[in-house]
């Protein structure tokens, strides 16, 4: 299994992006990378906003 980067229960208030491994299925926290502002029309108001992107992990792709 890949060395994971995980999150503690102060992170998940900061806007970033989380990484899913198709291969292996750990969810990587991504803290370097922020999310961008989203714009809403007048109607909406957001309350959370998750990023969550998906592929394989290098160290989970076929040799």
């Amino acid at each position: 299994m890949p060395r994971s980067i995980e999150c503690s229960a102060q992170a998940h208030f900061d806007n970033h992006v989380h990484f899913k491994c198709t291969a292996c299925q750990h969810i990587f926290c991504l803290n370097q990378v922020v999310i961008p502002a989203v714009t809403l029309p007048a109607k909406f108001e957001a309350q959370a906003r998750d990023y969550l992107l998906s592929g394989t992990y290098r160290e989970c792709q076929p040799s």
